[in-house]
């Protein structure tokens, strides 16, 4: 089994990951957490290793919801997923925003990245632990927004947190080496009070089982329209926060609750609506939710 990943146009990586080897250990001082506001916005932000010395009293509103965004492999603080987020969020609402940074053992190989993920989970849940309990901050008001691997981090830190978290949401969580009934490696929904998840990329970079209280299948959940000839997966991979990110400032991305795809395509379900994405996520609703989208901005249909 290879596993592929586009450089840059024309350009492929392949890793085997059969023989490839595990290159470091994960370290708490491989973290860096960016912390951001509407008046703090910077693509720096204030970057903080101890809550206590780093993220003045004055700086931080514990009256205000608090957002936790995770990258994936290959990626960091300042990748397309963190950045996009964090803009569409901080134009809309007033809240505290964190990027955490994993980027010097995301960078590596992805044997490396992917078996580190429970060390990194640990040090994320207690890195909102400390926050929590130095701000007075319920942990029902954090919600963390993860893309990738790091949607399985988040799963760990919800873990550790045993759950009480607010939300997560599950951007195409990462596929390959992750072990569907491994519970204690990857997302699932007794990680938070609410676990969102978008597939777009299911079965090669991304799962395609259902992982959380709410599954959503874009386009069959597999192969994203727009991406053309995606031999790697990339961007029917990276999909997944182009919709959420969409989703933040206008949701229109209305799905139908049904068994699968193909039932869906041929409009033979009849089961609830919700919407998929959007900052106010529909906790009211559990199940599996397909929808078709466009196959560029905007992406949403707004129907089902």
């Amino acid at each position: 089994m290879s596993y592929l990943l586009i450089e840059k146009e024309g350009l492929f990586h392949i890793e085997d990951l059969r023989n490839s080897k595990i290159q470091a250990r994960a370290l708490a001082t491989d973290i860096t957490y960016y912390f951001y506001t509407q008046s703090i916005n910077s693509s720096n932000g204030i970057p903080l290793y101890n809550i206590e010395e780093n993220l003045p009293k004055d700086v931080f509103h514990p009256d205000k919801e608090v957002i936790v965004a995770i990258h994936g492999w290959q990626n960091d603080f300042s990748s397309p997923f963190a950045t996009n987020i964090k803009l569409a969020i901080l134009n809309k609402y007033d809240v505290n925003f964190i990027i955490v940074d994993w980027g010097r053992i995301a960078k590596m190989n992805y044997v490396t990245a992917k078996y580190s993920v429970q060390e990194i989970g640990k040090y994320v849940g207690s890195f909102i632990e400390n926050l929590a309990s130095t701000y007075d901050v319920p942990l029902w008001r954090i919600t963390v927004i993860s893309h990738s691997l790091g949607a399985h981090i988040a799963g760990v830190a919800g873990t550790v947190l045993k759950g009480k978290i607010g939300q997560i949401i599950g951007l195409d969580p990462a596929g390959p080496l992750v072990s569907i009934t491994d519970l204690a490696y990857r997302l699932d929904p007794s990680d938070a009070q609410f676990v969102q998840v978008i597939h777009t990329n299911g079965g090669l970079l991304g799962l395609s089982s259902s992982i959380g209280h709410t599954d959503y299948y874009p386009n069959g959940g597999k192969r994203q329209p727009g991406c053309g000839f995606d031999i790697t997966g990339s961007c029917a991979h990276s999909r997944s926060y182009l919709y959420y990110t969409e989703s933040i400032g206008n949701n229109q991305f209305i799905s139908r609750e049904c068994s699968n795809y193909h039932e869906f395509f041929w409009r033979r379900c009849h089961g609830r609506f919700s919407f998929m994405g959007g900052y106010d996520t529909h906790k009211g609703i559990t199940g599996d939710f397909y929808l078709n989208t466009n196959g560029r901005p905007p992406y949403a249909k707004g129907d089902a």
